[in-house]
């Protein structure tokens, strides 16, 4: 059985290299994206191409060059009517991120800081319910 691949989107690279290491020591493919539009553009490109999509991506919420809140907005409709779950971290409190955009509601929300076995458990939630 092949690696369940993970994309995470954050522009900060101590950031990716954390959760990829976290990520990659549970046996997890890891791909890092740096920005929104980078994130959109090649999950569009993987559909048209037909390749397989993530199984989870990890979103940054404040992205350099846009909202993480519209990258998921965008996310939704390029993947309607598939579905890749989608955790957002951020280091605002929820309220503070629904605040920010009540069109897009992540499938979790995860706060920064958060431990290895947080972020490993809240990918494991996301993949059992889809």
């Amino acid at each position: 059985m092949s690696a369940t691949e993970i994309l995470v989107v954050d522009d900060d690279p101590v950031v990716t290299s954390i959760v990829s290491s976290m990520l990659l020591n549970k046996g997890y493919l890891v791909s890092c994206i740096q920005s929104g539009r980078e994130c959109l553009s090649s999950m569009r490109q993987k559909l048209s191409n037909k390749e397989a999509l993530p199984r989870v991506i990890l979103l940054d919420l404040l992205l350099n060059d846009m909202q993480g809140s519209q990258v998921l907005k965008e996310l939704r409709e390029i993947f309607s009517p598939s579905y890749v779950p989608v955790i957002m971290l951020s280091a605002n409190t929820e309220g503070e991120m629904l605040e920010i955009n009540t069109d897009a509601i992540p499938d979790v929300y995860l706060q920064k800081p958060f431990t290895s076995s947080e972020i490993i458990q809240a990918i494991e939630s996301v993949l059992h319910q889809s």
